[in-house]
């Protein structure tokens, strides 16, 4: 078998490393993906995600009951402790497909 491919443009080596180490060393607890706003960070994890839940787009991932995106509130600069509490609810449960949970947050300073 190979490396599983993510069809994306830019961000070769997080594709090629992320793609790799999917495929032989299976998931880490967490992964930090780093950079300038704009360069498509957010995408490529919503790639990945929906790729580890076997969805056809990252579309999906709205109706996904193991997938929680978290973004800090429009008025905040930080995400909320509320919001963090709904994460560590989210992690409590266990997972609707049998598959892995996934918390992606967006834009943690």
């Amino acid at each position: 078998m190979k490396p599983m491919t993510i069809n994306l443009i830019g961000n070769k080596l997080a594709q090629d490393y992320l793609g790799r180490v999917l495929f032989t060393d299976g998931l880490a607890q967490a992964y930090l993906v780093a950079g300038l706003k704009g360069l498509g960070k957010l995408t490529l994890i919503k790639i990945l995600a929906a790729k580890i839940h076997h969805l056809k787009s990252p579309a999906a991932l709205e109706a996904d009951p193991d997938f929680k995106l978290v973004a800090q509130l429009p008025d905040k600069k930080d995400i909320s402790i509320e919001q963090v509490r709904e994460i560590t609810e989210f992690l409590k449960l266990g997972s609707w497909s049998g598959l892995t949970r996934l918390v992606v947050i967006d834009a943690a300073e």
